[in-house]
């Protein structure tokens, strides 16, 4: 299982969620299981090289830890872009 960094996110927004990317980091949206939806943040890098691989099951290592399945990847309008991911709690 690959391992992934993760940190909570705070804020919403277009203009962060783009601030965000920028620094090499990509926003989503942990949910499922026995806690509530937790808005977090990936990293870029990792996060990238794991869908190009077709890897779909993670491990969370952070301020947010777990098993999760990759629920979603919403990428931009020429699909080269990761802008957010769905994480399903495992």
């Amino acid at each position: 299982m690959t391992n992934l960094d993760v940190k909570l996110r705070s804020e919403k927004g277009t203009a962060q969620c783009c601030r965000l990317r920028e620094t090499g980091w990509i926003p989503g949206v942990l949910y499922g299981g026995q806690g509530g939806n937790v808005d977090v943040s990936l990293n870029a890098k990792q996060l990238l090289l794991a869908v190009r691989k077709g890897l779909a099951n993670f491990s969370l290592q952070g301020e947010v830890s777990g098993n999760v399945v990759l629920k979603a990847v919403q990428y931009d309008g020429l699909g080269s872009v990761v802008l957010h991911v769905d994480l399903l709690r495992a």
